[in-house]
């Protein structure tokens, strides 16, 4: 009749979703996938995407190489209108690259250009980067690379044919054949800069690293518009576009670069806003910033800004993004993001040591102390070799400059043990160090200090004391038929001055990836009391990083250090150099390099020049952001210069 009746049927909702089999890809990786197809527990079930889901986890397995991969979906009832999502894979067998052939190349060898990809055969580092596992993915994006390797090289209508991916007889592993033609080399004919330059045109023409008749590539074209594009922003014109334009002559193979500029509104920046700093004063980082607010927008100064705050040892992931101010076409706020990490150290140790006993101790150190920059430290450690209490501040903007200022006040007490026979002598120790750090330039800074350090040495044991320890104490002989021997004693006022300077071109400060690093220092005991001794100290300490491609860095480092007294003295022996150790020389005990005490073989005696050289590679963070791992070779050694003649011979000791 007249009535239309429409009966519906309510589609269930998704109850419970379990995946089985899988064990090359956890749950927690594969459900996201079926998250991206609105496949979760409590929303509505949709029996037609059973299809998709089968074909999106295949392709997530694919792309780790297991082609063989099996997955199948079935839902099964459940109470109140619900189902129950049962996903089960079969994994199958890891498809490896077996060959790879490129056919067509006459400008470049096969391994040269198979070098342009991540997917190899079975290697010794496959195991571990898995770059022998097909995928399809993992193909396209080697393809893309070849192309980029050939348009950085002049071949511009280079393209590639067609791609073969064949199973072996045992369907384990894949051939690849790759087709290609290279066509002809390209050079670069012309090039010149047009549009509104601001006046610039001059300088920006510095800035193009080719010439006429180079070959043309692409990646140097693109870089160039870049470095033309953030020139021009150094000077407030954020907004200011370059556009290369390339025109081909395809008759004679040449190719002419217009590098067209698009003028911009010179931008000011209103606001620079910080986030992420749940802990750190606002001050802190402000103070680090080179790009001002209310002055014109420059991209040397933002990168420069961000560097600084990269710096700082409890930050990092630092990330900055210039935002339009709406309604304003000259004017940009910057967002700094970064992310706040725990640099303070809170220590306790207790262990034992062949070199120093039973030991205890602990310690604190905190460079952001109260979210204000500043740093504080204090610690002490016990042995039954020696003792030290330390304790450090240091404000880095002790003035508004960038002056800073520190101090470090420390007792120690190094005591003779038979039983590990590193010392023949009881050594107590005091004194306070203040420092300041004037900023020279953005990278360079000029340290000057003064300190004093008491010194007494007492209870010197001459039979096993190094020859020249008791000549610098005045000792020189013993009778070891005696029942006693003398006891010699020193006791020593210093008052110091430092000096050092450094420059620091690294990246950041957590895990340096890349840059430079110097330091130089000089320390002078001057002679102004009669218990002060004249001596001096020199170091220079560098450091380099160097990324090499893949994500592994070449580390090169080195320690160069000498000391001699003033006048006819020598350097004090409580100031040799020592080397050894996990901080200097790996797999040798600490403190054992150099000359070796004659007649305690078990002690080295330290000495007034050291060298500590070392390579270190290191490798991707593959297994957490806060570990790096690295092969190191590192070689060192502690020199005595000229060498004490009583420390070569090994003469009798009696009266």
């Amino acid at each position: 009749g007249s009535e239309l009746i429409v009966r519906v049927k309510e589609r269930p909702t998704i109850g419970l979703i379990r995946i089985s089999g899988n064990k090359a890809i956890p749950t927690k990786k594969l459900k996201p996938v079926l998250k991206s197809l609105n496949i979760v527990e409590g929303q509505v079930y949709d029996p037609t995407k059973i299809n998709e889901i089968t074909q999106g986890l295949q392709a997530q397995y694919g792309k780790l190489g297991y082609h063989a991969a099996v997955v199948t979906a079935r839902a099964a009832k459940e109470p109140r209108n619900r189902v129950a999502l049962y996903i089960n894979v079969n994994e199958g067998t890891i498809v490896k690259v077996h060959s790879i052939r490129i056919v067509g190349n006459h400008a470049f060898s096969a391994r040269k250009l198979r070098h342009q990809f991540k997917l190899t055969t079975p290697g010794i580092l496959t195991w571990i980067n898995h770059h022998d596992r097909y995928s399809k993915a993992k193909l396209d994006e080697d393809l893309a690379s070849l192309t980029n390797f050939y348009l950085n090289h002049g071949y511009l209508r280079f393209r590639i044919i067609s791609q073969q991916v064949t199973m072996t007889p045992n369907h384990s592993g894949v051939n690849i054949v790759i087709h290609i033609y290279e066509g002809p080399l390209y050079h670069i004919a012309h090039f010149e800069i047009v549009g509104n330059t601001y006046s610039k045109k001059k300088e920006m023409y510095r800035f193009i690293p080719f010439k006429a008749g180079d070959i043309f590539s692409r990646q140097q074209i693109i870089d160039t518009n870049k470095v033309l594009g953030n020139y021009l922003a150094n000077f407030g014109y954020a907004f200011a576009k370059v556009n290369a334009v390339p025109s081909v002559d395809d008759q004679r193979h040449l190719v002419n670069i217009t590098f067209q500029v698009t003028p911009g509104a010179r931008v000011y920046v209103r606001r620079i806003n910080f986030f992420g700093n749940m802990r750190t004063n606002q001050v802190v980082l402000r103070r680090e910033m080179r790009q001002l607010e209310g002055a014109a927008y420059s991209l040397a100064e933002v990168q420069r800004s961000k560097q600084r705050l990269q710096l700082l040892p409890y930050l990092s992931d630092v990330k900055v993004t210039p935002q339009p101010v709406p309604g304003k076409l000259n004017e940009v706020d910057l967002n700094f993001h970064a992310k706040e990490v725990a640099a303070g150290r809170a220590s306790i140790q207790g262990g034992y040591s062949d070199y120093y006993g039973f030991l205890y101790g602990a310690s604190i150190s905190e460079p952001n102390f109260l979210g204000t920059g500043k740093y504080v430290s204090l610690g002490f450690q016990n042995s039954e070799y020696y003792d030290n209490y330390n304790f450090s501040y240091n404000n880095p903007y002790y003035t508004a400059s960038g002056v800073s200022r520190g101090f470090t006040v420390y007792y120690s007490h190094v005591k003779p043990n038979p039983e590990y026979n590193l010392q023949s002598y009881l050594l107590d120790g005091y004194g306070i160090d203040v420092n300041y750090g004037i900023p020279l330039s953005e990278r360079n800074t000029l340290a000057l200090g003064y300190g004093f350090e008491h010194v007494a040495i007492s209870k010197v044991n001459p039979l096993i004391a190094a020859p020249s320890t008791l000549a610098f104490l005045g000792i020189n002989t013993c009778n070891p038929a005696k029942t006693t021997c003398p006891l010699g004693a020193g006791t020593y006022n210093q008052f110091k001055l430092t000096a050092g300077w450094s420059y620091n071109g690294l990246d950041r400060y957590i895990f340096p990836t890349q840059g430079f690093y110097n330091g130089l220092g000089l320390e002078i005991g001057a002679p102004v009391v009669k218990s002060s001794i004249g001596y001096f100290t020199a170091s220079d300490t560098a450091r380099f990083y160097q990324p090499i491609g893949a994500g592994f860095i070449v580390n090169l480092l080195g320690t160069v250090a000498y000391g001699n007294g003033l006048g006819k003295n020598p350097l004090p022996f409580y100031k040799n150099f020592y080397a050894g150790g996990i901080n200097s020389v790996p797999a040798f005990a600490p403190n054992s390099l150099g000359p070796i005490n004659r007649y305690n073989q078990d002690a080295a005696i330290g000495g007034n020049l050291e060298l500590v050289f070392g390579v270190h590679l290191i490798f991707p963070n593959f297994i957490s952001q806060k570990l790096r791992t690295a092969i190191v070779l590192d070689a060192g050694n502690v020199f005595q210069v000229p060498r004490f003649p009583g420390d070569i011979a090994v003469p009798a000791r009696l009266n």
